[in-house]
């Protein structure tokens, strides 16, 4: 295979040097550029399998440079070139292809080609693992996960949990830009502000890396100073949650089928398990949004007969709000329309213990009034 190949360097020599080793090796060198700003400008038309960047340039440094390239060219392969040995770690930290000391010997710059021949020859997506194509659906309900097209939901091999959170927060944020600046300040905030660049133009490297091996469409663009995930078709579960539910308000009651959908979508709270504290608002507010649209379904479905779906609901209500006394009414008012008094005091109790482990209450007085009408004083 005839790779295709751009060089960014800022010293002459270095830079027709390394254009010459390569197309001695049969490289398609597209283009040799000293200026990144212009590199990147002619990078989509110039479309290279990979580029030889020099890590130490003025102005943009070659790891900036990369990350830039990688935002216009998601699928090329980074080379770094450098004088300085300290710089291989954070090549590979970065998870280059492959670094190249200057000078750059002949059978080095041989295995370094040999590497990329097998990564460009190998299909969009043949790193993933097994069994995630055709995603679908983006998961912020529980735990970051993706949901492919059999509705199955499958963790996302994160390198470093640092590269997780970026994406959750870029995620969070729907498609609107987030700066450079507000990244470090959320998740680098004690370190060191070019340290934290450089952590970043790592983390979102890596990222790009996940989401190409996913075959996940979504990707991640570097608009005016900040990064913007845009996703290309892709849904959120949190928000297909959001559109049934408005689906469902219009109808009284809600059919049932829908309904149990509508439950299953919201397999735990918004990044539940991850607890991101910027997420704690938005957590709250779809918490409260299914508490109150819970309690609203399982009234309208089981205000005259029982109800097996509203039962759900109900438990669940209870299960994750046990101070909420109003679905333990709902449950009672149930249970005695269908004359299991047993039932009605076990729920009775069940509320009452609740309350006293909470904050040492007792049920409200219109419940309280309602159960000893009924079956006597609790």
């Amino acid at each position: 295979m005839n790779l295709r190949a751009i060089i960014l360097d800022d010293e002459p020599l270095s830079l027709t040097g390394m254009e010459r080793l390569l197309r001695r090796q049969g490289v398609d060198v597209r283009g040799a550029f000293s200026d990144p700003q212009e590199a990147l400008l002619r990078a989509e038309e110039l479309a290279p399998d990979v580029a030889f960047v020099d890590i130490e340039m003025p102005g943009m440094n070659g790891i900036a440079a990369a990350e830039r390239l990688l935002a216009r060219l998601p699928d090329v392969q980074i080379v770094f070139v450098t004088a300085y040995d300290q710089y291989a770690v954070n090549a590979f930290d970065l998870n280059a292809t492959d670094y190249l000391l200057k000078p750059v010997q002949t059978k080095r710059l041989e295995t370094t080609l040999a590497r990329l021949a097998s990564r460009v020859a190998k299909p969009s997506g043949a790193d993933g693992p097994s069994g995630r194509r055709g995603v679908s659906t983006l998961c912020c309900f529980l735990r970051l996960s993706v949901m492919d097209g059999e509705e199955r939901a499958q963790d996302i091999p994160w390198r470093t949990s640092k590269a997780k959170e970026v994406f959750a927060y870029l995620l969070h944020m729907r498609g609107r830009a987030v700066s450079k600046d507000a990244l470090i300040d959320l998740i680098w905030p004690e370190m060191d502000l070019v340290k934290a660049q450089t952590h970043l133009h790592t983390t979102v490297y890596q990222i790009r890396q996940t989401v190409k091996g996913l075959s996940l469409p979504v990707k991640i663009s570097f608009v005016d100073g900040g990064y913007r995930l845009e996703m290309n078709g892709v849904s959120v579960d949190a928000d297909v949650w959001e559109r049934k539910l408005a689906s469902l308000i219009d109808k009284a009651p809600p059919p049932g089928d829908e309904l149990e959908r509508w439950m299953q979508l919201y397999r735990g709270d918004y990044f539940e398990q991850e607890g991101y504290l910027w997420a704690e608002q938005e957590r709250e507010r779809l918490r409260m949004k299914w508490l109150e649209s819970a309690l609203r379904f399982a009234g309208e479905l089981g205000a005259r007969a029982w109800n097996s779906v509203a039962y759900t609901l109900l438990t669940n209500v209870i299960a994750r709000f046990p101070s909420v006394q109003e679905s333990y009414e709902l449950l009672m008012r149930m249970y005695h329309r269908q004359g299991k008094a047993q039932e009605v005091r076990r729920t009775y109790a069940q509320l009452r213990e609740a309350l006293r482990e909470e904050a040492g209450e007792e049920p409200d007085v219109n419940i309280a009034a309602w159960y000893d009408t009924h079956y006597g004083r609790g």
